[in-house]
Parts: structure tokens; sequence; C-alpha cells
């Protein structure tokens, strides 16, 4: 018995998702020096199979950026052009750029369907500690839908989180991106 669940991951564009913060506050500058390019690239399968959660990507002293993307979303390629504007004018902060697989999903096999739904219930408990995914298992239909990439969130030098996208059953909030947007621009005005 097959059960196929499918991860799609589309690229929504940005302007599609209103609810970032209206007042943006500007990041205090660190007095660090990041050494390198500050960008490390993460595949998110290798991740899920680490238990590694987004946050356990944030480097401590500095502000962590990380985007969640896929190789066909404009608006990530979009995103990508505008990161090394902030990262040449901010030497405190770092990047992590997770991809996400455009595979078409995930199966899972089993000898019953309750060894199915056994099986489907562990990998969305893992799925549950990333805010870019909304897991629903109950009833009849279980399901994962995703906020759609860019997923971004940002985090301060004290590894906690300043912003972030997130999903959940009423609706999708790009906060995250809003707030990296925002960082740029002011950058850019200074």
């Amino acid at each position: 018995m097959h059960l196929l669940i499918g991860v799609a991951l589309c690229g929504l564009a940005y302007v599609m998702f209103g609810g970032h913060p209206s007042s943006f506050e500007h990041p205090v500058p660190l007095p660090v020096e990041r050494s390198g390019t500050g960008v490390k690239k993460f595949e998110f399968e290798r991740l899920l199979d680490d238990r590694t959660r987004f946050e356990d990507l944030a480097a401590r002293g500095y502000y962590t950026v990380i985007e969640g993307y896929t190789d066909s979303c404009s608006a990530c390629r979009a995103l990508e052009r505008e990161l090394p504007g902030l990262m040449a004018a901010r030497s405190d902060v770092v990047l992590r750029r997770v991809r996400f697989s455009e595979r078409g999903g995930k199966q899972f096999k089993g000898a019953s369907e309750a060894a199915i739904r056994a099986e489907f219930a562990a990998y969305a408990a893992q799925l549950q500690q990333y805010r870019s995914f909304n897991v629903d298992a109950s009833g009849d239909e279980i399901g994962i839908g995703t906020c759609g990439t860019p997923h971004v969130e940002v985090y301060g030098p004290d590894g906690v989180l300043l912003a972030s996208d997130s999903c959940d059953d009423s609706a999708v909030r790009k906060t995250g991106l809003g707030f990296l947007r925002d960082w740029i621009a002011a950058e850019r005005a200074l």
C-alpha cells in the first residue's frame, strides 16, 4: 500500500502576503567582523534527517538571516539579488540559505493503513518544528501545506527570533520577508 503526501513548494510572490510590521526597528550594528562571505548553504532534507531546526543555524554574536528557497522560485531569485548589498553593508550579518527539494512529495509505505499513518505522524512531527509548514493529520485526511517560498527567519545575535514567516490554519504571514525587505531598504537609505 502506498500513500503519496505532496509537499508542494511554490514560489508565491511576496506581494501577495501582507502582515509585516508597519513600524520597522533597524537592527543596531554590532562591533563584530565575520570571516569570509558569511553565507552557508544547506539542503532541507538533510536538516530534517539530522533533526536540525532553523534556529539551530543561528550564529551567536551575529544577526542571522535564514532564507528557505526553491530553484524555480522567481521571488527567491529576486531576494537573492538584494542580499549581497545587506551583506556588504553589515559585517554583523550572516546568511543561511536552505534549499527545499522540488521532487514532488514523500512516499510512505507500510503493510497497513495504520502503519502508514504512524510513519506519516512521525514525519509530520518532525515538520512541525519548522514555521514553514502547516501539518494537518486530523480526521481521515492528512496533508502538509507550506507557506511558500521564499521563507525567511531573522535571528538576533543572542539567537532570539526577531521575525519569521509562518503559516497556520487561518493565514500565511510573510513577516520575516517583510522585515528583511525593510532592513535592506533601510541599509540602502543610510
